[in-house]
């Protein structure tokens, strides 16, 4: 396994390309939030766009959801209505809608017309559906003709996705192949479903496609939809990994279906619809696109199959379709001049790019000159002029699509060919396979599916040739996708494992596999084939000379998919275990199902900061340590600084403001904020403190790279790499040791140059004092658990209890005296004191006995060691005290309850959010100041909790610092420095200090 990296950062997993990613998850995380990886983040950028896609949790809707989550911008916002219930809805859509009475179809008129996508597949939705939502993009869909409502406020996008099969019946013309441009000649089997189709295709052209409409309308019809678990082919997937002899061909099986993968199909509505619903101005030459695969074309057969095959064609003329009778199976690679094959729409009879054997119905036969004359043309290379006219792809044909699926999952075997009603009209599926019930009985509140049987009955049995549209072969199709480009280019049958891959992965099949070793007379024979009758698996019995080639056979068709038992006999475990130990990649987890935390504010996206908190690790070991350098990103307390950018160090900003003296490295955090700006992919904040000052002086400077740069690798930090070469160096950094001291790590040009040390350091060293360094811990990053809102956080601005609001105008209410208030006055602070101190003012105030004696079993605890007042303790006791005298400091209470409950938490991280402050007195009033470089508001993105004082405790460096909590305020432009200036960029630091004077106990 890998080393959990992701520690390091304030990132946890991927929410956007929904798979592992190579930083992994900290092991400590349990509670499910994902975030963008560092690669999605620098991808895309931050603004979204509203999407709406009828039935999200359908076999489409679900794929639609995923390939358009994302954008250029960011994450897109998505809602839709079920088609089932609302627990199957994908985690990331944001919201659910329904027109279930009257308030809900307003709520959901309202999301539709606020939406630059509206998306609508036919394959699951109804009439009426699909009438409500053209209804409230104010256009009026049952009037002739349609009739605008009103004007909508914004531009949108109508999608309405549909299928080849409104094209089954099409004459083809001269051309031979259908394009996007001959959509207004598409024309369905009669009396089947696909009929209406067609008009609702034509009723949102009608609707929507007028010069002075804001809504412009796309029309994609898809082939037969497959992967992803399936729909249309999962009753041959079914039987095949059951191992079923149940898939038959429908004769002459040489019908050529198009067909596409469902994601593809996504990425075409992709690419066909977001440059017009982001408001480019895009010219779309053809409203409707074809959704189909270009699987290639089979090379062209040798001269002795063609004559074979034109026997065998003559033969089938005079006998009937058959299998019993001995007919033969369609050549896939049937002679170019085989003759006339009624079932391409329009083909003519003699079609040079078709491979199949004649059909019945139109097969006569011929007379010996046309045959001669024939083979002529043949001879004279015609027809192999004609072959490099055809196209370098065709669609497979229903005999490949069944033989291939069978053959990837069974062993092998010829599925047979049933013969079955000759097509009534050439190019068209048989009319058996239309609805017996017509169009005129639809019932319009009923999705306009087919049922399970019948659309792969009607599927199997069309025969079309089409190309895929314009937007499909550009070399920038689906370029922003992940990975970009097809998804199944070349067809179902050249990506059949993959297919069935997503389809075991989808359906949580899983193989069994068995290995029973034992010596002989042990009746592990017997058990095996007990085992491998009752679960219908193979039951293998390799020898010695079978070995070299099982792992192979262990791979494929059954044994992959449904498991084997394999009975190895004697043979030991070192033995068996080699069988198992190949070199082959690692195959991605299966069934990871991402979370993502649902928004509760509308124009809010949570994704990309959800609040985080973090803790300090335990010393490191030597090993540890070198991890902490700068070439691991690390975030980390004390040592020496991680520097991001070795040059142009901040010399002069490392002293601080008031009263000069050194600053101090306090810690370090990397943040990247990639995904907003390419220059923040690495971005580390360094905090410095002057421990001079009580309370302390804070600053803090921001530093940050693009991902491509001459400074680090492009790729994740490989950690053993550089432990190891740091090791070697004797860790040493050449370039970090020409510029900083070797002792604290600050920049300093006047360092001795034999020692490396700054002149603070040496002054320390004739002192016998140790360097200025706090001690190196790293920072660990976790979800913070978040606080319920009750009644006294609503009273934060007043400071009062609820029930003090019944009090007279005039009565004040007395300040709280909290923690670590007195007898804290002194440079060098003493806990224990401290502690009496705290004592003595709550007898003072009138505490109870119950709060005096908490009180007291800190002090004790405190006098054993500092770490050990951590548990809480005069926090809990003064705010009970605090409630017991009416005395209610809101913040601090809610301050307090924050930290229980993320114990021992130092650091509270939430980009874009409010600061929590440690007190009532002492707040920054207003805003932070912006930013002096670029003039963007600053926000807030972390605080240091005083909890960092009591982990670090028990230097004298660290006893001097005094704060109580400090906030940090960062430009929200992400701003880079100008040429020839220091990278490190200052932001603004805000300590709010803890109130001694307001605190301490009255007269």
């Amino acid at each position: 396994q890998e080393p959990c990296w992701s520690k390091h950062f304030l990132l946890i997993a991927c929410s956007v390309c929904c798979v592992p990613q190579r930083d992994g998850t900290h092991r400590d995380l349990k509670c499910g939030i994902r975030l963008p990886c560092l690669t999605c983040r620098s991808r895309f950028g931050s603004s979204t766009m509203r999407i709406f896609i009828h039935n999200v949790d359908s076999y489409l809707g679900q794929v639609l959801v995923k390939e358009l989550r994302k954008s250029e911008g960011g994450l897109n916002r998505i809602f839709g209505t079920v088609f089932t219930n609302t627990d199957n809805a994908p985690k990331v859509v944001k919201r659910v809608l329904s027109r279930e009475d009257q308030k809900r179809a307003a709520k959901m008129i309202e999301t539709i017309q606020s939406c630059s996508l509206v998306i609508i597949d036919l394959y699951t939705c109804s009439i009426d559906d699909l009438h409500f939502a053209i209804s409230a993009l104010k256009v009026d869909p049952k009037s002739t003709p349609p009739q605008p409502m009103g004007e909508v406020e914004r531009s949108a996008v109508f999608v309405l996705i549909s299928s080849v099969m409104t094209w089954s019946r099409t004459d083809v013309g001269e051309d031979r192949i259908l394009k996007d441009s001959d959509y207004q000649r598409r024309e369905p089997l009669r009396g089947a479903r696909y009929e209406l189709w067609k008009e609702l295709e034509d009723l949102v052209f009608a609707c929507f496609n007028r010069e002075e409409s804001k809504v412009k309308a796309l029309v994609v019809a898809s082939g037969i939809l497959y992967g992803e678990g399936e729909d249309f082919l999962c009753p041959l997937f079914e039987n095949a990994w059951r191992g079923r002899r149940e898939p038959s061909i429908s004769a002459p099986g040489s019908n050529r279906i198009p067909m596409v993968h469902v994601c593809d199909l996504a990425r075409l509505v992709r690419q066909a619809s977001f440059p017009l619903a982001d408001g480019a101005d895009v010219q779309v030459p053809c409203p409707y696109f074809l959704a189909v695969d270009q699987p290639p074309a089979p090379p062209p057969p040798p001269a002795e199959v063609k004559k074979e095959e034109e026997g065998k064609a003559e033969e089938r003329g005079k006998k009937p379709a058959n299998p019993e009778e001995g007919e033969g199976r369609p050549s896939s690679l049937a002679s170019p001049t085989s003759g006339s094959r009624p079932g391409t729409a329009g083909v003519p009879a003699q079609d040079a790019d078709d491979g199949e054997a004649a059909d019945v119905a139109d097969d006569e036969p011929k007379g010996e000159g046309e045959e001669e004359g024939s083979l002529e043309v043949a001879e004279n290379g015609e027809a192999a002029a004609a072959e490099d006219l055809a196209p370098k792809w065709l669609p497979s044909t229903q005999a490949e699509i069944v033989q291939g699926i069978v053959d990837e999952f069974c062993e092998q075997y010829e599925v047979p060919i049933v013969a079955t009603q000759t097509p009534s009209e050439p190019g068209t599926p048989r009319s058996d396979v239309a609805d017996a019930d017509g169009v005129a009985a639809l019932d319009t509140l009923k999705p306009l599916v087919l049922s399970p049987e019948k659309r792969l009955r009607q599927a199997m049995t069309l025969n079309l040739r089409m190309k895929p549209s314009e937007v499909m072969l550009t070399e920038e199709f689906a370029d922003k996708a992940e990975p970009p480009g097809w998804w199944c280019k070349e067809g179902l049958l050249k990506n059949v494992r993959k297919i069935s891959d997503e389809f075991c992965r989808a359906r949580k099949l899983q193989a069994l596999r068995v290995l029973i070793a034992g010596p002989p007379a042990s009746g592990k024979s017997t058990l095996a084939r007990a085992v491998s009758e009752h679960f219908r698996i193979p039951h293998l019995q390799p020898g010695a000379k079978d070995w070299p080639g099982l792992p192979e056979e262990l791979a494929a068709k059954v044994c992959r998919y449904r498991g084997y038992v394999l009975d190895v006999g004697s043979v030991g475990y070192e033995d068996a275990e080699k069988l198992f130990c190949i070199d082959q990649p690692a195959p991605p987890p299966e069934g990871e199902e991402e979370e993502e935390e649902e928004e509760e504010e509308e124009d809010e996206d949570d994704e990309a900061d959800v609040e985080m908190v973090n803790y300090l690790e335990d010393m490191p070991t030597e090993h540890e340590r070198r991890l902490l350098t700068r070439r691991m990103f690390p975030s980390k307390v004390g040592g020496k600084p991680a520097w991001l950018i070795p040059v142009n160090l901040p010399l002069e900003g490392l002293t601080c403001s008031s009263c000069g003296r050194p600053l101090r490295f306090l810690l370090q955090i990397y943040a990247s904020r990639g995904w907003e700006r390419n220059t923040a992919f690495h971005r580390v904040l360094h905090v410095f403190v002057c421990t001079s000052c009580q309370p302390n002086k804070v600053r803090i400077f921001r530093a940050q790279l693009a991902r491509q740069t001459d400074f680090y690798s492009h790729e994740p930090p490989d950690a053993d790499r550089i432990a190891q070469s740091l090791e070697a160096a004797g860790d040493k950094d050449e370039e970090l040791d020409r510029l900083c001291c070797r002792s604290c790590g600050l920049p300093d040009p006047s360092r001795d140059w034999q020692t490396g040390r700054c002149a603070e350091c040496r002054r320390l060293e004739r002192i016998c004092e140790h360097p200025a360094v706090f001690q190196e811990r790293e920072l660990t990053t976790s979800a913070a658990v978040l606080l319920e809102e009750d009644e006294e956080d609503a009273d934060d601005e007043t400071g009062t209890k609820p029930e003090d609001k019944s009090k007279g105008k005039g009565e004040e209410i007395e300040e709280v005296f909290t923690t670590g208030a007195a007898n804290a006055l002194g440079k060098d602070r003493d806990f224990v004191a401290e502690a009496e101190g705290v004592m003595a003012a709550a007898r003072a105030k009138g505490a109870s006995e119950e709060v005096i004696q908490k009180l007291a079993a800190y002090r004790e605890r405190v006098r054993e060691g500092v770490e050990a007042g951590e548990d809480m303790t005069e926090l809990n006791a003064f705010d009970q005290f605090s409630k017991e005298r009416g005395e209610y400091d809101a913040a601090f209470s809610k301050f307090n309850r924050y930290a229980t409950a993320n114990m021992p938490h130092v650091i509270r991280y939430k980009y874009g959010g409010e600061p929590l402050w440690f007190c009532g007195p002492g707040q920054m009033q207003g805003k932070p100041p912006a930013c002096e470089r670029c003039g963007a508001d600053r926000v807030f993105e972390f605080q240091i909790q005083p909890h960092l004082i009591a982990k670090l405790a028990g230097t004298r460096l660290a006893d001097r610092l005094d704060f109580g909590t400090i906030c940090c305020f960062v430009c929200s432009g992400h701003c880079d420095a100008a040429d020839n200036v220091s990278p490190y960029l200052e932001e603004h630091a805000f300590v709010q200090p803890e109130p001694f004077e307001a605190w301490l106990p009255k007269a």
